[in-house]
């Protein structure tokens, strides 16, 4: 039995710190008596957390792998652990008081599992960032998922959903949240079968699982076995962040999931899958990885045009919202597309576009979804009393909100901006940073349709704004608790200081992406 040494720990450091709070926090929802305030879970789970995110930045300019060099902690993965980590915190903030498990009729019960749940999640996150082997690829991609699986099914108005297909007997009722996770569950699990059968047909091309190795083992071996394994593996990614055409499980399964979720799911899993498939081609297929730039180019193009196309027609803001995370995965797999096409400056131009593109989208999307939070709690005016939670997410809500909660509408209104890519916003230096990779890694058309779907994307958007501020108030006021306020004002912040001044951010980024070039 070989024991772990200390860089093998120091290795996984970060996602270790993530697992063990989360065993933590399950013994203490045993023991901890009820009364003890500071044994709350949510406090208890920003400060694990807060120990994982300090963890990581004093990590950085000090890479060490571990487990055989299976596991890398470089820039590379703790930049990308510092997003995890605070959408994560992010979530919890928005989990307090969403529709979540605290105000279900079985809060007690559920309660215990759900933070537990949500960490383990994350704790995989961090690890498939990390990941230097395809197992530990594996391995990470389902230790995030399974708890998700979980976390989806999570409803906290129990509220049975319409007649569908599903059932046995008209008497026989599902949950929406329950339909939803029973859907991820078998199209994760597809998603997995096509994923752990591209790593044996690699593992049998190449001879090993080693990224670092796979090149020089498929130039030995059978380079056509390796082929069609790496686009299997892209296939199980690409699944996993939603890009079309294996987008189809998205839309159903984030309306459906719990809004702390549908958040987490749209942030985290983006950012873990998007910066694995990065290190993939950077590090596993180096020059012949360029043979894989026109068909990701094809699948940017196809994300983004079908997102927010679709976005435009939705009336719900929720399921707007879940198709602009398609849309912006489409950007993303832009810099993916850009990072393959030319070498070596494509490859940092479009690493550098990617990892900052993950970071501004973070705090746009996790802020928009705590608006969508305070709207789902809002104050009956009649009784002047907070409503139950409800999944009332309708467009309509937002009449007239500048009159009654200017600074929330402002908010919306500047996450929305960014969303579209306005100046002065941080999706604008995200999305700038991508287009520009793209054209300087000839790809000039898809920068050039990345501006199109923009503007086509900028009528779902803008028309929230309009909205807020050119229609009267409605009857009802939205409820707005201290844990969503400090939630609203760190991600406002960071997107306009990441708008106003992305330099640094910019410079950090190309400090991960170079640490990782040079072990090429």
């Amino acid at each position: 039995m070989l024991i772990p040494t200390g860089a093998d720990l120091t290795a996984i450091l970060p996602s270790l710190i993530v697992m063990a709070w989360a065993l933590g926090l399950l013994l203490a929802a045993l023991f901890m008596p009820k009364q003890r305030q500071w044994a709350n879970p949510t406090r208890l789970g920003l400060i694990g957390l807060g120990a994982a995110l300090l963890a990581s930045v004093l990590r950085w300019d000090r890479p060490v792998s571990g487990f055989n060099d299976t596991v890398s902690l470089d820039n590379f993965s703790l930049f990308t652990h510092v997003i995890l980590i605070l959408a994560g915190m992010l979530t919890i903030l928005l989990s307090r008081h969403a529709p979540a498990p605290e105000d279900s009729a079985g809060a007690g019960r559920r309660r215990r599992e759900y933070y537990p749940l949500l960490l383990l999640s994350l704790s995989g996150m961090t690890l498939l960032s990390s990941a230097n082997d395809l197992t530990v690829l594996f391995v990470s991609l389902e230790l995030l998922s399974i708890p998700l699986y979980i976390l989806s099914g999570f409803d906290a108005s129990s509220r049975p959903s319409p007649p569908l297909a599903l059932r046995t007997s008209p008497s026989k009722t599902i949950e929406r949240s329950k339909a939803g996770a029973l859907k991820h569950v078998i199209l994760g699990v597809f998603a997995s079968a096509l994923l752990v059968y591209g790593i044996a047909l690699v593992y049998g091309g190449a001879g090993t699982t080693a990224l670092p190795e796979i090149i020089r083992g498929a130039l030995a071996g059978d380079m056509a076995l390796v082929v069609v394994g790496a686009a299997l593996i892209l296939v199980g990614l690409t699944f996993k962040v939603g890009a079309v055409p294996f987008h189809m499980w998205i839309p159903d399964v984030y309306e459906d999931a719990p809004l702390p979720i549908t958040a987490l799911m749209s942030v985290g899993v983006k950012t873990a899958g998007l910066a694995a498939l990065g290190r993939l081609l950077l590090v596993a297929l180096p020059p012949p990885g360029e043979k894989w730039t026109p068909v990701i180019a094809i699948l940017a193009a196809l994300t983004m045009t079908l997102g927010d196309v679709a976005a435009v027609s939705q009336t719900n803001v929720k399921r707007m919202l879940t198709y602009s995370s398609i849309a912006q995965t489409g950007y993303m797999l832009m810099g993916i597309a850009a990072l393959t096409a030319q070498r070596p400056s494509g490859s940092e131009r479009g690493s550098v576009g990617l990892l900052f593109s993950l970071l501004t989208y973070a705090f746009t999307q996790l802020g928009a979804f705590a608006v969508l939070t305070s709207m789902a709690r809002r104050k009956d005016h009649a009784h002047g009393a907070a409503t139950p939670p409800r999944e009332d997410y309708d467009l309509a809500a937002y009449a007239g909100l500048a009159r009654q909660r200017p600074w929330l509408a402002a908010a919306m209104a500047l996450f929305m901006f960014s969303l579209v890519g306005i100046p002065l916003t941080s999706g604008f230096a995200g999305k700038s940073a991508l287009f520009l990779a793209a054209i300087e890694a000839d790809l000039t058309w898809l920068a050039a349709l990345g501006v199109l779907t923009s503007l086509v994307s900028a009528f779902a958007y803008l028309r929230v704004v309009a909205l807020m501020y050119l229609k009267p108030p409605g009857d009802v006021t939205p409820h707005l608790c201290p844990m969503l306020r400090l939630a609203l004002v760190i991600a406002a912040a960071l997107t306009l200081i990441l708008g106003l001044w992305p330099g640094l951010v910019l410079d950090l980024a190309q400090d991960a992406v170079r640490a990782i070039l040079g072990q090429m």
